[in-house]
């Protein structure tokens, strides 16, 4: 009867925001769940309100933005067992939650609106699937009890299959998920359903990329800003475990999930593992790894093996999906030398889309400029390079209409990352100036140039 009570404004709320604000009656923010495993700055905010900042064991409420800095991350644990994780400059808000105990019927509904994300499946969706979307700027993820995590930046995305598989040593039957968008009135959906695949939203009125595994580095990418998995965290602020909804202090804080595999003694969602043992084999101990894992792993000790140096364009194309763009900003690295002898700077902001195969295009540019008389100062625009086929290395030119700038973009890896930098080679010659320039080897950015 208790849990009944406090769920009660949860289904009326869901009404309320049905029959319009002039209609609602005024009732107090409904809580559906508890902040965990704070770190860093997270800010909680409902929609034209200031932010505060939440700390571990402080209620979520239906329609709470969260935000966080770049240093913050955070669970949020639903009253169904459902588990959310955010990483560091992202944001959600959960839009949906109604639920009943006593039957494990219910509703979520969540938007991711930017940044990494993680989640784990509770009650809901293990009842009813179809009862569990998780929205995206451009498009929807339909889920059946698994583990997922992903990245949104702006309209594109990038969505990855954690698991579990099928065989699992934990009894569940095998997750799979569903992501769709909506292109000129047509529903476009790819079905995930192997560990360690994922697909990529390019952008707005696009449809997902057939699935395709996700190298090792770049799971490590998605996941690594996440902390330790939910079961390591243990409860907010060293509290004993506690039953869903059941108050343990200040904000009526929620224990771990209970009724799910843990280690021995302990309670807990069974542990997602480090970043670096996703693509292992998710059947029974000592047993043979499972043939749809096979193809992840081969990438992913392919991805362990990169050089640095000069990126391959079938390296390039190994990388399933992401968005990024290369600042320069070089004072010092061009050099005039007719008809007088300056130093001048290069600048450069170029883009990356892995999903698309392309480098360039957008607001893609590359600028040489020195200062005084006979100066140089010519910006070039660079268009979208198709890496898509081909191979060699990573080298891309772009030369301006009057044949006076070329600009030379050679890929690099770096620490393991396949294009994770890039070194721009600049080369002047018009009425009878003359200069050259070669940037700083300079790391990529998320997202792409503004």
């Amino acid at each position: 009867m208790r849990r009944n009570l406090i769920l009660l404004p949860l289904l009326v709320c869901a009404v309320a925001t049905s029959v319009g604000a002039a209609e609602a009656p005024v009732m107090p923010p409904t809580q559906v769940g508890v902040a965990a495993a704070v770190h860093g700055r997270v800010e909680v905010a409902k929609p034209g309100e200031v932010g505060r900042v939440v700390q571990s064991g402080e209620p979520v409420h239906l329609g709470d933005e969260i935000k966080t800095d770049a240093q913050g991350t955070l669970q949020i644990m639903l009253l169904d067992e459902t588990i959310f994780t955010i990483g560091p400059n992202s944001s959600m808000v959960i839009d949906t939650f109604v639920y009943d105990p006593a039957t494990d019927a219910g509703k979520v509904t969540a938007h991711i609106t930017q940044g990494l994300f993680r989640f784990v499946t509770g009650k809901i969706a293990k009842k009813n699937p179809e009862q569990m979307k998780v929205h995206l700027p451009s498009g929807t993820i339909g889920i059946r009890g698994t583990m997922v995590a992903g990245r949104v930046d702006g309209a594109n995305a990038s969505v990855v299959l954690l698991g579990p598989g099928p065989q699992n040593s934990v009894g569940s039957a095998a997750g799979s998920i569903t992501v769709s968008t909506q292109v000129s009135g047509q529903t476009h959906e790819v079905a995930v359903v192997r560990p360690g695949f994922g697909t990529t939203i390019p952008g707005a009125d696009q449809p997902p990329t057939p699935p395709v595994p996700v190298p090792q580095a770049e799971l490590n990418a998605l996941t690594g800003s996440f902390g330790p998995p939910p079961s390591q965290e243990g409860p907010p602020d060293g509290q004993q475990p506690g039953k869903p909804g059941e108050s343990r202090g200040p904000g009526g804080p929620m224990g771990p999930p209970q009724g799910q595999p843990g280690k021995p003694g302990e309670r807990g969602q069974r542990p997602l593992g480090p970043p670096g043992a996703l693509f292992g084999p998710m059947g029974p101990p000592n047993g043979p790894p499972l043939p749809p894992l096979n193809a992840a792993q081969d990438a992913a000790q392919q991805n362990q093996q990169i050089i640095n140096g000069i990126a391959k364009r079938e390296q390039l194309r190994s990388v399933p999906s992401g968005v990024f763009h290369y600042h320069i900003d070089n004072p010092l690295r061009f050099h005039q030398t007719a008809p007088i002898d300056r130093l001048g700077g290069i600048d450069a902001d170029i883009d990356i889309n892995f999903g698309a195969r392309t480098l360039g295009g957008g607001n893609s540019s590359v600028r040489v400029h020195t200062i005084g008389t006979s100066s140089i100062d010519e910006t070039l625009a660079i268009g979208s390079k198709s890496f898509a086929t081909g191979d060699g290395d990573a080298v891309f030119s772009e030369t301006s209409g009057t044949n006076s700038l070329t600009a030379t973009m050679k890929v690099q890896n770096q620490g393991g990352i396949i294009g994770q930098s890039i070194v721009v080679e600049t080369n002047y010659s018009a009425g009878g100036r003359v200069g050259s320039g070669v940037s700083d080897n300079v790391p990529r950015q998320n997202g792409l140039t503004p």
